[in-house]
């Protein structure tokens, strides 16, 4: 097998660990702390990844050390270049940021509190600022959003800030839609494709995460707008798990997750429809099973370790970081099967392929990633390679 990069091994690290500030790391921690919607830091390494984690402060990182049994990597530097460096070694990087946006307001909040960048062509936005399930009083525990009323940008503020952004920034071709349900009658299915409509209007192309809306002409409604790909995220394989985690919307049964796939598939195809599995919010096996199953449904399994961030609503004391040399070995794995099918994450426009957040799309672009793995027989976890 060809050696796996230290670019993907530092990735690894920074996913399951997050990075913590060392030197004069205050512009990162300004950055990180200037109350945008997304907690994470998103970094363009030299070698041109996207990683999407969480930036720890020194005081923050003594607890993180503890709960990790390792050191989280470090990064030190200045707007023009960051080092980051960790087990597997040292990579140059810099931030992805909208800070040439301006000082534009939508609905009465800045627009870094709506859009966000998540590589050099995708833009990611959360229109709705809160969710119907924390309203509710059951919010997801992995969720950061600070909770309150539910907010939403209207269709001609959602274009105002799109076309304000893509002035800027010619280079975005893609528009990721995600964040928290606005509703339950369908879960913001129209609502959302109101706002793809815009993006299809821009002449670029979208993806929508939402929860499966209870009839299939709401997908539909996604379709017709002319969204390129759609993320219904189960995050958490096992039932019972996923019921501990998902306080309202674990309510809705895997059952009807497996359905909403189907009908999604047939809408958008094979390879266009994907779901996030948490590593580490359930035995590695039970996660390594879902994600076969979703590959046999057509679905992409996208693969995030579960984070812990200062504003999670678990606390740090119940978060068991994902092993990054486990967490690779499981990508690796998953990417076989994966391959197996044709499928690529690389391929499902918008979220899916920017990558930031995952390892499917570095798996990908190790040449014959396959050789030399050793075969589970695809009957269980086989642990570490």
């Amino acid at each position: 097998m060809e050696q796996i990069t230290v670019e993907t091994q530092l990735k690894s690290e920074m996913l399951c660990r997050g990075v913590v500030l060392a030197g004069n790391g205050r512009v990162v921690e300004e950055h990180h702390t200037r109350g945008e919607f997304i907690h994470g830091t998103v970094f363009l390494l030299e070698g041109g990844s996207i990683v999407n984690t969480a930036v720890w402060s020194p005081a923050q990182a003594e607890k993180v050390v503890q709960r990790c049994q390792a050191a989280p990597p470090t990064i030190r530097g200045n707007n023009q270049q960051w080092i980051i460096t960790g087990q597997a070694g040292q990579k140059t990087g810099r931030i992805l940021t909208l800070e040439d946006a301006g000082d534009a307001l939508l609905h009465n909040r800045q627009l870094g509190d709506w859009f966000s960048i998540h590589s050099p062509s995708t833009l990611f936005c959360a229109p709705v600022r809160q969710c119907i399930y924390i309203t509710m009083g059951k919010p997801c525990r992995f969720c950061t959003f600070e909770g309150g009323t539910v907010e939403r940008l209207s269709p001609e503020e959602f274009r105002f800030g799109l076309q304000h952004l893509i002035e800027r920034r010619p280079m975005i071709t893609s528009v990721a839609i995600g964040g928290g349900t606005p509703e339950l009658s369908d879960m913001g299915a129209r609502y959302f494709a109101s706002l793809a409509r815009e993006i299809t209007a821009e002449g670029l192309s979208s993806s929508v995460e939402m929860v499966p809306p209870p009839d299939r002409g709401c997908l539909k409604a996604l379709a017709d707008a002319g969204v390129a790909s759609l993320i219904m995220s189960l995050e958490v394989w096992d039932e019972q798990c996923r019921v501990d985690w998902c306080l309202g919307k674990g309510g809705i049964s895997r059952a009807q997750y497996v359905e909403s796939w189907g009908d999604a598939v047939d809408l958008f195809g094979r390879g266009n429809v994907s779901s996030v599995l948490l590593v580490g919010a359930e035995p590695m096996d039970s996660t390594f099973e879902g994600a076969k199953c979703l590959i046999e449904l057509g679905v992409i399994p996208t693969l995030i370790p579960l984070r812990w961030y200062p504003n999670s609503r678990f606390q740090l004391s119940d978060w068991s970081p994902v092993d990054p040399v486990e967490y690779l070995s499981l990508e690796y794995e998953v990417g076989r099967i994966l391959r197996g099918t044709g499928m690529a994450a690389s391929r499902q426009r918008g979220c899916t392929a920017c990558g930031g957040c995952s390892l499917e799309t570095a798996v990908e672009k190790l040449a014959g990633a396959e050789d030399g793995l050793p075969d589970s027989g695809g009957d269980q976890w086989p642990g570490r390679v």
